[in-house]
């Protein structure tokens, strides 16, 4: 019997090393996908599972005080992924329906984008330094929606940079929560 469990260790140990062992879970069709590339990389992101496609038509929802410089680069990035026509309204107003509803401001700028952190199940960025974020894409009650949000502008400008990077062109977004 120890010669048994031996020759089974020994054949275990050659299976990983030539990297032939079977997954631990069978695979999906809803996978969880790879975390996507960021630079810098940041302290927390969780990649989920689908992605999300950049339709033609987008709503974007922007408070009064939601950063300038983060809205045109969240409009380019929509833009180079295949939106052509991005409707913007206020905090305060309800978003007509859409492919993908855009969150953008901190609360210190958009107050209605915690509301959809919390339909994301994401923190807000209470408490992170200056300069910090979070982002937030997925679906909820069947609506995809992306919520970019910063401790203070600097970090909703920098949670827009992220966002660039993740669309890089492409034409869908991975569902994704990054803090940092």
């Amino acid at each position: 019997m120890d010669s048994f469990i031996s020759l089974r260790r020994t054949a275990v140990a050659l299976l990983l090393t030539l990297g032939l062992a079977a997954p631990a879970a069978p695979a999906t069709a809803e996978a969880r996908q790879p975390a996507p590339q960021v630079w810098p990389t940041p302290q927390s992101m969780s990649a989920g599972s689908g992605r999300i496609p950049v339709p033609r038509r987008v709503v974007e929802v922007v408070g009064p005080h939601t950063d300038p410089s983060a809205r045109r680069v969240v409009k380019a990035a929509l833009r180079a992924a295949g939106a052509d026509r991005i409707t913007t309204v206020g905090a305060g107003d309800r978003p007509p329906a859409a492919g993908l509803t855009v969150y953008l401001g901190g609360p210190g700028e958009n107050t209605a984008t915690a509301r959809t952190l919390k339909q994301l199940h994401a923190a807000s960025p209470s408490g992170l330094a200056s300069g910090g974020y979070v982002l937030a894409a997925g679906r909820s009650h069947g609506r995809a929606l992306l919520a970019l949000s910063g401790a203070d502008p600097t970090g909703t400008f920098y949670a827009a940079q992220t966002l660039r990077q993740l669309l890089d062109g492409k034409r869908e977004l991975p569902v994704v929560k990054i803090r940092d």
